[in-house]
């Protein structure tokens, strides 16, 4: 329900949006039909401009979680890839451990005092 909230948040933004310029559009045919020429293609233009613009801070804060989801994953690989260049500086054995937080497994290197976990961003106590 909640994977991919990004993507769902920016079909919502562009679902959204189509239904306003329907509307806009269906409201602006009622008013010529009325008799109302020049409101109605007022209401129709400017009721679907107003919809396609208001849809842009959603399909922004779409895209903006998008794109943090992205820089999450690319940083846990990061760190992972410091953490094992790491270990291959250190004296002594490292330790492999999982996670008491989310049970990932995680590498503590030897005679750390303190250390977190990669995936879920907690502090372990080796």
């Amino acid at each position: 329900m909640f994977q991919n909230i990004g993507g769902k948040i920016k079909v919502l933004a562009q679902v959204v949006c189509w239904i306003g310029i329907s509307i806009s559009i269906i409201a602006g045919i009622a008013l010529i039909s009325e008799g109302g020429f020049i409101f109605g293609l007022v209401m129709a233009a400017a009721g679907s401009l107003a919809s396609w613009v208001g849809s842009f801070l959603t399909y922004g804060l779409g895209q903006l979680i998008e794109n943090t989801d992205i820089l999450v994953a690319l940083s846990k690989k990061a760190a992972l890839r410091a953490q094992a260049a790491d270990d291959t500086q250190q004296d002594g054995p490292d330790e492999t451990t999982s996670c008491p937080h989310c049970g990932k497994p995680i590498i503590v290197p030897a005679g750390t005092l303190f250390a977190y976990c990669p995936w879920c961003n907690k502090s372990i106590d080796p």
